[in-house]
């Protein structure tokens, strides 16, 4: 894990524990996170979903209103298969019997 700052696992142990209430997940973001900041994370998700489909990067750009080099970043992340966002994907789909936001997730990247 990368640590930016010394205080970077005690954010991660509090995102984790938030987590926990779905409700107070998304307020501490709002606290943590400027409008703005959190509309760019949301947007990298759906750039690595479209990503892992073969969705080409004009598509994309097109698609989500992007700059090429934001899918290109999106597109080195997911290529880095020690990364966050490969080993989520592959979490979705390995997952067995899965349900909710998963189950939605695994439709999107099976499409």
């Amino acid at each position: 894990m990368s640590s930016y700052l010394p205080w970077h696992k005690e954010l991660i142990d509090l995102l984790q524990f938030a987590s926990q209430d779905r409700n107070l997940l998304d307020s501490l973001l709002e606290d943590l996170c400027s409008p703005e900041e959190l509309a760019v994370m949301a947007r990298r998700w759906q750039i690595v979903k479209l990503l892992h489909k073969d969705t080409p990067h004009r598509e994309i750009v097109d698609r989500l209103d992007v700059a090429i080099g934001t899918v290109t970043r999106g597109s080195r992340m997911l290529k880095n298969p020690t990364g966050g966002f490969a080993r989520l994907i592959h979490m979705i789909l390995t997952t067995k019997r899965p349900n909710g936001p998963i189950k939605a997730w695994r439709n999107q990247l099976m499409e």
